[in-house]
This record gives C-alpha cells, structure tokens and sequence, in this order.
C-alpha cells in the first residue's frame, strides 16, 4: 500500500466522522433556528469535502497512466472533442436562469431554505461546468481534472443529501438514512485513490465499486420506506403533501434519474476504466448532470409559485 493510498484511507474515515458530526450541528443551527449561518456550514462541509479531493495536486502526484502515451491521448482527446464541449456550454446556459432566480432572492426577499436549496444546485452544475470550460479544457490538466470529476461526484451526492434533510423533517435526519451518502463518499475518495497509486491494486477498484453498489442499494431501500409512508398519508390518511414533501419527491425523481442515467451509462460504454473515457460517455454524463438540475428547478418553481396563489388566496378571504 502506498503512501498516498493510506493518506486518502484515513481521510476518507476522517471524513465519514466529520459527516455525522455535522449532522449533530446543522440540527441545532439549521433545522431549529433557520438561520443563514446553518447554511453557511452546510456549504462550508461540502466545500471541505472536496478540497480533500485535490490533495494529490498538493502533494504534487501524477495519474499513475500519465506516463503511457496511448491512455493519455484517449482522455485529452475527448477534452478536446466538440461534442463534450457543446454540451457543457449547454449546461452552462442551463444554470444562467437560476443563477437569475438566487439574485432575485437575495436582492428583494430573506434567505432561506429555498434560497439555499438553489445554490447547492448551482453550484453542482454551473460553477463545476465554467471551471471545466475555462481552465481544465484548455489547459488539458488531466491532474486537475481527475481530482475534480470526482469531487463532483461528491457535490452530487451532498445536494441530494442535505436538500432531503433539509426538507424531509425526521424521516431524512435518521442516522439509517446517512449509510447510502457516507458510503457514496467514500466510494469516491477511494476510487480517487486508485487512479495515484502506483499499482492501482484491483482490491481497491473492487472495494470502491462494492461500496458505490451498497450506496445505491441503501437509497433505494431509504426511497422504498419513503414512498410506502407517503403512500399511507395519500391513501390512509387522506391529505396531499405538504410542501416540503413535494420538495423531497420532487428531489428523489432527479437524483434516481442522474445515478441510474449515469451508471448505466457507464454499463453501456463498457464499465471505461478513468483513462479511457470517451467524448461521448463524458458528453452523455454531462447530460445527466443537466437533467437533475433541470427536474428539480422546473418542478420546484412550480410548488412555489402554487404556495404563492394559495397565501394570496388566503389573504384575500380574510378580507371578505
């Protein structure tokens, strides 16, 4: 085991700590008071989540299949490519209308929850996406690249995480409902460490994938019991969502629609190892990245425009 690999070993548990740690926190500050600075740590974790991904850029590590000219050229070439370019420029237009909606909140309204929930989608598509299109497509660091597909991954799987705690009231705060997240991460930081280790031992491919199929497997068990008890309230009890709910199922849609799209797509193509990656399976995936904003944005603004008509409504008859 190398160096490296025993680093990420110990901050990806490190990191698994830290996450139920928070957890404790945000409790107190977000889910109690509301407050802005509840947000604040909440961007601050993922933010810090990802910044362990760039460690091997700060320790000044190579890709352990930089030095082999053909799997090389198979990864700068579909950076280069037109395609993977046109379809990142695509979901950078895709952001410009939230990114329009998040000024108005700020500028005419309080910050709250949805205010928040709006820029943790942005910030998974639009500003991931302009770092690509400025600086790594054009310098071709696939360095930087490597360390930041896979911090993406992880801004993915925060948004879906903290937007379901932050609107699922007790169901989504169960320590039950942390396995699939904290898995996912760890998947991820070990998969990181694979592509800088010398050997890149099939133990740790196996372990990483072992560990990404349990994540999947323990959200669709997280999503089974979650729509059992929304099947109850409909049919049972006999109400319609609240709007938080909405909120959630509306969440849940997206994000089953990014990871299936995305891991089938990766089926599809073959099961690529990172140096392989083709134009179209990164083009394809940027795709998926666009659609789970793009559920989430049209369908969100929809309850709320709904919430919107029913207080108005509601003022009025107090008038009458």
């Amino acid at each position: 085991m190398t160096q490296i690999q025993v680093l990420l070993k110990f901050l990806t548990a490190f990191n698994a700590l830290r996450i139920y740690g928070l957890s404790f926190v945000t409790k107190v500050l977000v889910f109690n008071t509301r407050t802005e600075m509840g947000l604040l740590l909440i961007f601050s974790s993922i933010a810090g989540q990802v910044a362990l991904c760039f460690i091997p850029i700060l320790l000044n590590l190579d890709v352990n299949w930089q030095t082999d000219n053909h799997t090389s050229s198979s990864l700068q070439y579909a950076l280069k490519s037109v395609e993977y370019k046109i379809a990142l420029s695509y979901c950078i237009a895709f952001g410009i209308p939230l990114l329009l909606v998040i000024i108005r909140d700020c500028l005419f309204s309080r910050i709250d929850i949805i205010t928040g929930n709006n820029f943790l989608l942005l910030f998974v598509l639009m500003v991931p996406d302009i770092i690509l299109f400025s600086y790594v497509l054009p310098s071709y660091d696939l360095k930087f690249f490597v360390c930041f597909y896979h911090g993406r991954s992880i801004i993915l799987y925060s948004t879906v995480y903290w937007h379901l705690y932050l609107c699922g009231s007790d169901f989504f705060k169960k320590k039950s409902c942390r396995i699939w997240y904290i898995s996912a991460c760890v998947s991820a930081f070990l998969f990181l460490s694979r592509e800088f280790s010398h050997d890149r031992a099939k133990t740790v491919y196996w372990s990483s994938l072992a560990l990404l199929l349990a994540s999947y497997i323990s959200y669709l068990t997280v999503l089974f019991l979650w729509f059992r008890r929304q099947y109850i309230v409909l049919v049972e009890k006999k109400r319609s969502f609240s709007t938080n709910e909405y909120r959630c199922n509306v969440c849940i849609t997206a994000s089953v629609i990014c990871f299936s799209g995305l891991f089938i797509t990766w089926l599809a193509f073959g099961t690529p190892d990172f140096p392989f990656f083709s134009s179209s399976f990164l083009m394809i995936s940027e795709i998926f990245y666009g659609l789970f904003y793009v559920v989430i944005f049209v369908f969100q603004q929809g309850i709320i425009r709904r919430d919107i008509i029913m207080e108005v409504r509601h003022s009025n008859s107090l008038f009458l």
